[in-house]
């Protein structure tokens, strides 16, 4: 992959209960747009990013990953001397539902989880330091055309010893930069929770989350899996 990052990734179609059976393209759960929510509602504060981040590493694709939406998503480190260098980043798509209106499509729920490390090697030691692992995911239902609308997102840092600091979180359409098309959060612990307002609907949407590691800046960027 470009810029020496490593990204691999995992789409992969499950049941909202989290079980292990996968289903067609043509079995996923069909509801109402409020029945769909509250049933991602339970899925989401039931996922566990260990698991998460086992399966992303495992590369396996049951939905196509493009280089666009690869390079999409991304993780850069800051050095304290002010040097940038790209983090390596793993992504993973999950596919919950569909959503009927009318008797109509009305689009297909997805969640798109990325993460990225600040691990470094110590020059004189060759010890891996600095172990904060950053996450993200954004849950959006999938439009046909542009109207892709963002409804939640939800991450945080997994740390042992590190010490993390500026804690900051963006969320919302890809390009804003204020309120309510964008939302700025500084969370004060290390896990986060957002909702999506009306207004967030788009072509792209995406998640930003900033954390100082050890004196060096950590930031993802989680964007929306784009399939129609």
């Amino acid at each position: 992959m470009k810029n020496g990052r490593k990204i691999m990734a995992l789409a992969v179609v499950i049941s909202l209960c989290l079980s292990d059976s996968v289903y067609a393209a043509n079995e996923l759960p069909e509801s109402t747009e409020d029945e769909m929510l509250e049933m991602t509602d339970v899925w989401m504060e039931s996922m566990d990013y260990d698991v998460e981040l086992e399966r992303a590493k495992e590369g396996i694709s049951d939905i196509p990953i493009t280089e666009e939406m690869l390079d999409s998503c991304k993780a850069t480190i800051t050095n304290e001397d002010g040097t940038m260098e790209d983090a390596d980043v793993y992504v993973t798509v999950r596919e919950l539902g569909r959503i009927e209106k009318s008797g109509q499509d009305g689009g297909t729920v997805y969640c798109t989880t990325a993460f990225a490390s600040s691990e470094k090697t110590d020059s004189e030691t060759s010890e891996t330091v600095d172990h904060t692992y950053a996450y993200g995911s954004i849950l959006w239902i999938d439009n046909l055309g542009v109207k892709n609308r963002l409804l939640r997102v939800t991450g945080g840092w997994s740390t042992s010893d590190d010490v993390i600091t500026g804690r900051e979180v963006g969320y919302g359409i890809s390009g804003k930069t204020a309120d309510p098309l964008y939302v700025t959060q500084y969370p004060s612990g290390n896990t986060f929770t957002y909702n999506g307002n009306s207004r967030m609907e788009a072509l792209w949407l995406c998640l930003e989350t900033w954390v100082s590691v050890n004196g060096r800046k950590l930031r993802l960027r989680v964007t929306n899996h784009v399939t129609t």
